[in-house]
């Protein structure tokens, strides 16, 4: 199998060995949510590899496709980073029953934000009560905020078969009340609104896949007033990004998808600026600093806590948001990356996933569960 003119040819199989074929797609669809393969290159040791498969049947071999040029090029890089990035480890984290009944319900599950009643650092399943509910609605990517002294949070909307669009919610005594309206009127899609306060002004970072960049926008007129700053990434779908202040530079998180936009979540970029509005975001020397499912893909804005620098991520082992991950940053300079997973979060007893976690204006926490 031929991916282009830039690479060389090479085989892809099955993780029991067996080359891949159309009905490898339905079964995998049926009983799971990922792409688990093993790509096969002349002069080069086997590498097994995992991709989210997130959508239809269909999109099983354009992912596949997408999802093996970028660990192809992990595969050909020099010796010592392809050491540094080890092959994923397949760790079944549902039974066949359990994957069948979510992929069957797929139908009927929708995300909803809701407030996390359990500590964050707390290993196993959340605790949550619901915060924006909304029947037969896509509510996710929650990010809060305060905005001359009332609270926000601002939040992706979609129903299903359409765009997802982002929208506002402002609290009012006990109850928060939807805006109405999108905040961000764009013609792709729009999701993690990552919305955050630098110099006495509101700023935005929202994914925008679908438009192969990360763009930067200043608000003008909160909530539904926003001026495009600058572009600070391009050239690829990325995913979720992060900014982040430290030690005198601004740090970008992001999640670097392939060419199909199904191929998402299992590769960790990091990118790095002196000055936030000017001057290039140079990628970081370890990059990518992860090709894993487990822990690759932001889940949250990075937070101190107890002292300490944490990072959310999802954890993808049985499908798309699964779980979230708490690392803790041991080590981050220009030349360095180091974490340490300190927490997982599983998702509320009879709920299928939760997969951002966001520190509110309060003290307490904010995320979204598929229900």
């Amino acid at each position: 199998m031929s991916l282009d003119q830039t690479h060389p040819k090479f085989r892809i199989f099955t993780t029991g060995g067996k080359p891949f074929r159309w009905w490898n797609a339905i079964l995998s669809w049926l009983s799971d949510d990922r792409i688990r393969a093993v790509l096969k290159l002349d002069r080069h040791p086997d590498w097994p590899f995992e991709a989210i498969l997130h959508g239809s049947p269909l999109s099983f071999l354009p992912v596949l496709k997408s999802a093996a040029k970028r660990n192809l090029d992990h595969l050909t890089a020099s010796t010592s980073k392809r050491d540094r990035l080890p092959a994923e480890v397949f760790v079944p984290f549902q039974t066949t029953r359990q994957r069948l009944r979510r992929n069957i319900l797929d139908g009927g599950k929708f995300w909803q934000v809701e407030r996390l009643t359990t500590d964050p650092l707390h290993f196993g399943s959340a605790r949550t009560e619901p915060l924006l509910p909304a029947k037969k609605t896509l509510r996710a990517d929650p990010f809060p905020v305060k905005v001359d002294g009332v609270d926000w949070i601002l939040f992706e909307e979609q129903v299903r078969g359409d765009r997802g669009r982002l929208r506002a919610a402002c609290k009012n005594g006990s109850n928060w009340d939807v805006q109405p309206g999108e905040i961000l009127e764009q013609p792709h899609h729009l999701s993690w609104p990552n919305v955050f306060e630098y110099n006495n002004r509101i700023f935005l970072l929202p994914e925008s896949g679908e438009s192969g960049e990360v763009a930067l926008w200043i608000c003008e007129e909160f909530p539904a007033r926003w001026k495009k700053l600058r572009t600070l990434l391009t050239g690829r779908p990325f995913h979720d990004p992060c900014l982040m202040q430290f030690d005198g530079r601004w740090w970008l998180f992001v999640s670097g998808g392939g060419q199909h936009p199904g191929d998402h979540s299992s590769e960790l970029c990091l990118f790095h600026a002196k000055d936030l509005f000017q001057g290039t975001f140079e990628p970081h020397k370890l990059n990518p600093l992860s090709v894993s499912v487990v822990g690759s893909r932001p889940a949250g804005q990075l937070f101190q806590h107890n002292g300490m620098l944490l990072r959310p991520a999802q954890d993808c082992r049985a499908g798309y948001g699964t779980a979230i991950l708490l690392h803790r940053i041991e080590r981050l300079t220009v030349d360095e990356f180091h974490e340490t997973t300190i927490g997982r979060i599983s998702p509320p007893k009879g709920a299928f996933g939760i997969h951002s976690l966001n520190r509110m204006p309060d003290g307490g926490w904010v995320v979204d569960v598929l229900r």
